[in-house]
C-alpha cells in the first residue's frame, strides 16, 4: 500500500504496485485517473497501450528551454489519491525503451481529467527542462519512424510486464527502474550512471544464469574438495568458501552474450547517421537525398566495430566494464572514459597505465550507449519467453 502523504518523494515500489496490482479489485472502487510523462522528444500522436494510453506532446517554451508534456489516461484504479504513482513507472519504462531522460510527478496535485490548464503546464514544465540550444542540448528529434518503433516496442513490454510471473514482475520493474535512475543521472554524474546501468543488467544475470554455468575451479580447490571428502570439519569450511562465490561477474558477461550476443550489437544500437536519414525522409518526403541507403551509413575506417572482436576480446572488454562498476560501488573512481559519447558509435579506445610497473596499455571500453542499449535488449530478450511460457 502506498503512503497516505507521499510527501513530494518517490518511493518506487508504491509505483511497482500501481503499475501491477497484485491484488484484485472489485469494479465498484476503481476511478478514472491520469498522470503525465515529460520527455526530451516530442510524441505527435496519442499512443494506445495495453492499460493506458499517453496523448501527444503540449510543448512549453521558456528561453532556452523547453518542456514536453504529455497526459496519461491511466487505467481504471483504486487508487485515486495517488494516480501519479501509475506516471512514475510509466516514465521509466519509457526511458528504458527510448534511451534518455523521462519523468513524472512526484505528487497528485495535478490530475485533471482532459486537457491541463495554462498554470498546470506552467508547473509540469519547471519539473524537467530541456535545453534546446547550445553545447548541453539534450532536446531530442526522433523520425517518424523512430517513434513508431518506440510505440510499439513500449506496447510489447507493458504487455510482458503484465504476462511474466509476478515475481519475475518485480526483478524485471526493478532493473528497469536502474536504468531509467542512469538515464536520469548521465549528466550529473557519469559513474553513477554507468554503476546503474551495469547493476540493471546484473540483477537481471543472477536470476537468469546459474551460478553452476559459471564455475571456474582451480586445481587448489580439486584439492580441498577431495580432502572435504573425507574431513566433516573442513567440508563444512569448504562449503562455505564455495557458497560466497557468487561469480557475478562471469554471470554478467555470460548472460549479456547470450541474451544480447556481440553480433547483435551493431543492430541495436541507434545510429545517429541512420535516425537523421529517417528524419529528413520524414520531413522532406521520398525524394529527400537523405535515404536509408545514404553514404551517411558507411563504416568509418578508424572506428572499432563489435563485429571485428574476438569472443575473448569481447569477454575481456565486458569483464572490464564490471570492473570498472565495481571501482566507483568501492572507491568512487570513475569509469576511464574519456567523454560521455565519443566520436566513435561502439567504444572508446585509451591508453591506461596498468600493473605494478605503470606500463601503458591500450584498452577498449565499451561507450555508455553501447551499454545502456545492450541493458535493454538483454532483458527484453530474457522476459520474452517467460512471458510465452518456454
Amino acid at each position: 500500500m502506498s503512503r497516505a502523504v507521499t510527501t513530494d518523494h518517490i518511493f518506487f515500489n508504491e509505483s511497482i504496485e500501481a503499475f501491477r496490482p497484485n491484488y484484485i479489485v472489485e469494479e465498484a472502487e476503481l476511478a478514472h485517473t491520469y498522470s503525465y510523462v515529460l520527455t526530451p522528444f516530442e510524441i505527435k500522436r496519442t499512443w494506445g497501450l495495453p492499460n493506458c494510453s499517453i496523448g501527444p506532446t503540449q510543448k512549453v517554451q521558456n528561453g532556452l528551454y523547453d518542456a514536453y508534456i504529455s497526459q496519461i489516461d491511466n487505467p481504471a484504479h483504486r487508487n485515486t489519491h495517488h494516480a501519479h504513482l501509475f506516471g512514475v513507472a510509466i516514465s521509466s519504462i519509457l526511458t528504458f525503451i527510448a534511451g534518455c531522460p523521462c519523468k513524472s510527478t512526484r505528487n497528485n496535485h495535478i490530475a485533471r481529467e482532459g486537457n491541463p490548464t495554462q498554470q498546470d503546464l506552467k508547473i509540469l514544465s519547471a519539473l524537467h527542462p530541456i535545453t534546446h540550444s547550445g553545447p548541453g542540448r539534450n532536446a531530442r528529434e526522433f523520425s517518424d519512424k523512430t517513434l513508431a518503433i518506440y510505440e510499439s516496442e513500449l506496447q510489447e513490454l507493458i504487455t510482458l510486464l503484465h504476462h511474466v510471473s509476478y515475481k519475475n514482475y518485480i526483478t524485471a520493474i526493478q532493473a528497469i527502474r536502474l536504468v531509467h535512475l542512469s538515464h536520469i543521472n548521465l549528466q550529473e554524474d557519469f559513474g553513477l550512471a554507468y554503476l546503474l546501468v551495469v547493476s540493471a543488467i546484473e540483477a537481471i544475470s543472477q536470476k537468469a544464469i546459474d551460478r553452476k554455468a559459471v564455475i571456474e575451479e582451480t586445481e587448489q580447490e580439486s584439492i580441498w574438495r577431495e580432502k572435504a571428502g573425507s574431513d566433516p570439519e573442513f567440508a563444512a569450511l569448504f562449503k562455505t568458501y564455495s557458497n560466497g562465490r557468487k561469480f557475478l561477474k562471469q554471470r554478467y558477461v555470460k548472460f549479456i552474450l547470450t541474451y544480447a550476443p556481440v553480433n547483435t550489437w551493431e543492430e541495436i544500437v541507434l545510429n545517429k547517421n541512420i535516425e537523421r536519414d529517417h528524419y529528413y525522409a520524414d520531413r522532406d518526403g521520398p525524394s529527400s537525398p537523405f535515404t536509408s541507403n545514404s553514404p551517411h551509413n558507411y563504416k568509418h575506417p578508424n572506428e572499432t566495430y563489435p563485429s571485428t572482436l574476438t569472443e575473448e576480446g569481447a569477454i575481456k572488454l565486458l569483464g572490464e566494464s564490471y570492473n570498472h562498476r565495481s571501482s566507483f560501488v568501492h572507491e568512487g573512481e570513475q569509469p576511464p572514459h574519456y567523454a560521455p559519447e565519443s566520436g566513435n558509435l561502439y567504444f572508446q579506445s585509451m591508453v591506461l597505465e596498468k600493473g605494478q610497473d605503470r606500463r601503458p596499455t591500450q584498452i577498449l571500453l565499451p561507450n555508455y550507449q553501447l551499454l545502456a542499449s545492450i541493458a535493454k535488449h538483454s532483458i527484453l530478450n530474457w522476459l520474452r519467453p517467460l512471458a510465452s511460457g518456454k
